[in-house]
């Protein structure tokens, strides 16, 4: 089965999937919220402590406001009579729900397994295992660790006997907290999925052209540049040779390797104005509607402001009619970016319907 055909297959599941289930997702969510709210005012009035006996004790709001031990069960019974919906309930339909969205998940990760391996799909891959290792939420008990403070203190031998007892309205705010976080997870299964269809249908489209094995070029490259700079300072008899020193050296240098592949290369084109301003592009390769990028890291250069400026590139060029295809080279001979891989898959989440975004950071 083709790849083609593969993503117009998927699609249509998910669009089904989606339709089936967007209102009683969006309905659960706005049930729980009101629970959350609800289970809110024992939160509020806790007078207990941990590591101590009265870590069960609550101001009796719905009564007189006088101390009052309540445990789990009582604090369930307020919620869902004052709400009118059922714990169990609410957990037998996000069963059915996220049962649903597991299978389309499975059927992704089966289906799209073709383009593993492929050089031309390395950010498709990677949100391809990020679908894969998709997490449904977090426990009950992840949110009482969360809630839990560091350090206890206690000299209640009988409290070190037994162990650490939770306060119950964390334990039932965990339990909402739960359901509310594996229903947000379905919603982001659902994102990622459209987002590595429409990425790979771009791509599709723009393999139908000549400009695909150009975008190749180009990758292979970046990929080779470092070798090559290094290349050049260890000349014959010592002879004066180009030194990488800042940005406009990697630009001279990538200029001169594109022109062995094209033919019209414009360097330092400018943007159509975007919040005021306009910027000017490294390289436009106009034929191809490819714009380079390109950045050179330096002292005092952090991961943060080289992210923020290659989103704010991606805006101006998002808006050049000859510019479908962003890559952006991020050149790191001292290797100052802390988590390049990290960088490189935040950014190219930047890819929408009408640019794709593809970043390298080399070495």
């Amino acid at each position: 089965m083709k790849l083609d055909a593969i993503i117009y297959d998927l699609k249509s599941d998910l669009s089904e999937l989606t339709d089936r289930y967007e209102k009683q997702r969006s309905v659960l969510k706005e049930t729980l919220q009101n629970l959350i709210d609800t289970s809110a005012n024992f939160d509020n009035n806790w007078i207990g402590q941990w590591a101590a006996q009265n870590y069960n004790h609550y101001n009796d709001f719905t009564r007189d406001g006088s101390p009052a031990q309540i445990d789990e069960d009582g604090i369930k019974k307020y919620i869902e009579d004052t709400c009118g919906k059922k714990f169990q309930d609410i957990e037998d339909e996000i069963t059915i729900v996220i049962k649903a969205f597991k299978k389309i998940q499975e059927k992704v990760v089966t289906e799209l397994s073709i383009i593993k391996g492929e050089e031309n799909f390395v950010p498709e891959i990677e949100l391809l295992d990020n679908i894969e290792s998709q997490e449904w939420g977090f426990t009950r008990g992840e949110y009482v660790t969360m809630r839990r403070p560091q350090n206890i203190m206690t000299h209640d031998p009988f409290i070190l006997n037994r162990g650490l007892d939770t306060p119950p309205h964390l334990n039932i705010g965990g339990e909402l907290m739960s359901m509310i976080s594996t229903i947000a997870s379905s919603e982001n299964l659902e994102k990622n999925i459209k987002r590595i269809l429409r990425q790979l249908e771009i791509k599709l489209s723009i393999e139908d052209t000549p400009s695909s094995d150009k975008s190749d070029f180009i990758v292979k490259l970046i990929n080779s540049f470092h070798i090559i700079a290094r290349q050049l300072i260890n000349r014959y008899d010592k002879r004066d040779s180009l030194i990488i020193n800042d940005e406009y050296d990697v630009q001279d240098l990538l200029n001169s390797l594109l022109h062995i592949e094209f033919d019209d290369v414009r360097p330092e084109e400018y943007t159509p104005s975007y919040a005021g301003s306009s910027t000017r592009m490294d390289f436009l390769l106009k034929n191809e509607k490819i714009v380079i990028e390109v950045k050179k890291t330096r002292k005092g250069l952090t991961d943060k402001e080289i992210g923020d400026q290659l989103i704010l590139d991606s805006q101006h060029y998002k808006a050049h009619p000859d510019c479908k295809h962003l890559i952006c080279f991020v050149y790191d001979p001292e290797n100052r970016v802390q988590n390049p891989r990290g960088l490189e898959n935040d950014l190219n989440n930047l890819t929408t319907e009408d640019l794709i975004v593809e970043v390298y950071i080399r070495p």
